[in-house]
């Protein structure tokens, strides 16, 4: 069914997608690839349309392309990149494709439109306030710690845990050197404690089909800097009952009725909070995650729903193939990448799942907050928690980045 479908991906993003698209290639689709230039990617698409993939503007690449190929139509369009949403959310709304309208997809994406958006519509939310100005924080009666936050972004960059009123102060002003001609507005939330999760969900005509919780490991430090993680989650079973059906509520307030999403929440004594949605397929670990414990092909999920064509409903009572656990390679500090090896038993080993580095010998890398990418991750897998966390120790001896 999926032979031969024109399926457009808007945005290649950067080499460590790679696997998702021999996923595409494998799947016998034929690739159609919005970018701002050929690069990597070449021997998995057919045909490129070049435009900036992170800009709505280029909605018109899309009607010249059509216009220069009156015989061929688009089956679908996705993105696997958070900064090409707002432009696939465009695309499929022009040409009438499944996917998530335009102006749902700007309420989530913003990060302080969705905790707007779910103080009028029921949905958990911390308490929050904006920054614009002192008097209106102030007046907001925050409790501290509190969590900086850009409205607009990818991941965690620029968000900050702070404890004290100068600890915020310096956090401002560093935000502000950072961003001279800022086109971002601040504002705080009260920070959760709980267990931070990841929850994997497939929704098609408005049906979850799937939905599957993770738990990420303790970030070090006050940038949220993400450390890896382990499904199935240890959470007690009520904890991820309440889990499921915020989402459930969540995704119905919305509106969402076709997506692949990867959405971020916490688990806490006080409930069930989201953190915020995205609006495509989870990255790094999220997809053998998902293959090695449950057996789904999340691409083919994702591009299935995007082409209209029907996939299939977990049970929930489905047993998990495998327990799977990550660690990102998180830099240090600063420098130069001097070293980069990989031994050559990594992959003979059984329970080894996946090893990804973004980056080479010779790289500069950084730390927050000068830079928020980390250097990729490595995936085990094993019986129970215990001997998964084990392998995943057995394999980091096996990887050694140096940076000098």
């Amino acid at each position: 069914m999926l032979h031969n479908k024109n399926l457009l991906v808007v945005n290649t993003g950067i080499r460590s997608k790679l696997p998702l698209f021999q996923n595409l290639r494998n799947l016998g689709l034929k690739v159609i690839c919005l970018n701002h230039e050929v690069n990597w990617a070449a021997s998995y698409v057919s045909e490129w349309i070049i435009a900036d993939p992170s800009s709505i503007d280029s909605l018109s690449a899309i009607d010249e392309y059509l216009e220069s190929h009156p015989n061929q139509d688009i089956d679908g369009a996705l993105t696997f990149d958070d900064r090409s949403v707002l432009l696939t959310a465009a695309i499929t709304e022009k040409l009438g494709l499944k996917g998530i309208p335009l102006q749902i997809a700007k309420w989530v994406k913003n990060k302080l439109a969705f905790r707007q958006f779910s103080e009028k519509n029921a949905i958990p939310t911390p308490r929050f306030s904006l920054l614009e100005t002192e008097p209106v924080f102030e007046k907001s009666k925050l409790r501290y710690p509190l969590v900086v936050k850009p409205d607009i972004g990818v991941g965690s960059a620029f968000v900050k845990k702070v404890v004290t009123p100068a600890e915020l102060k310096e956090t401002i002003d560093t935000f502000k050197v950072a961003h001279s001609t800022p086109k971002m507005t601040l504002y705080v939330e009260e920070f959760i404690k709980g267990q931070e999760v990841d929850i994997d969900v497939l929704i098609q005509n408005g049906e979850i089909k799937f939905m599957a919780i993770s738990d990420n490991f303790p970030s070090t430090g006050d940038y949220f800097v993400e450390r890896g993680g382990q499904i199935p989650s240890r959470l007690p079973s009520e904890h991820q009952e309440a889990l499921c059906q915020m989402v459930h509520h969540s995704l119905n307030q919305i509106g969402i009725m076709d997506g692949c999403l990867h959405y971020e929440a916490i688990s806490s004594d006080e409930g069930s909070f989201p953190v915020e949605i995205n609006l495509r397929l989870g990255g790094a670990e999220i997809s053998a995650f998902q293959q090695v414990v449950w057996g789904r092909n999340m691409v083919e999920d994702a591009v299935r729903i995007a082409l209209g064509l029907p996939i299939k409903t977990s049970d929930r009572n489905d047993k998990p193939k495998k327990v799977a656990m990550s660690t990102n390679f998180v830099p240090t500090h600063s420098g130069t990448i001097s070293q980069i090896h990989r031994d050559s038993k990594l992959p003979t080993r059984t329970y080894f799942e996946e090893l990804e580095l973004h980056y080479e010998v010779g790289d500069e890398v950084g730390v927050p907050p000068d830079c928020f990418k980390n250097l990729g991750w490595l995936v085990a897998s094993g019986e129970t928690y215990e001997e998964a966390e084990r392998h995943l120790r057995s394999l980091e001896q096996l990887v050694k980045i140096e940076i000098s």
